[in-house]
């Protein structure tokens, strides 16, 4: 078993709604979420845009079992 802490991503659009769009592993809980709150620091609008990407909470996975 190889743990690992997938951050996955879902963009949003306006008029066509939402969809999966990849993941990204880390090693450590504390890297994914860092980069899980750098990634998401981007979302600053007061209100959401057209188009926008958000980062999910991390979740751990054994990325030996788990490829998707």
């Amino acid at each position: 078993m190889t743990p690992k802490y997938r951050v996955r991503y879902t963009e949003y659009e306006r008029g066509w709604g939402s969809r999966p769009d990849g993941f990204k592993d880390h090693d450590t809980l504390v890297e994914a979420q860092e980069h899980t709150k750098a990634f998401n620091a981007q979302n600053t609008a007061k209100s959401a845009p057209d188009w926008y990407m958000i980062a999910a909470d991390p979740v751990l996975v054994d990325a030996d079992a788990v490829k998707y």
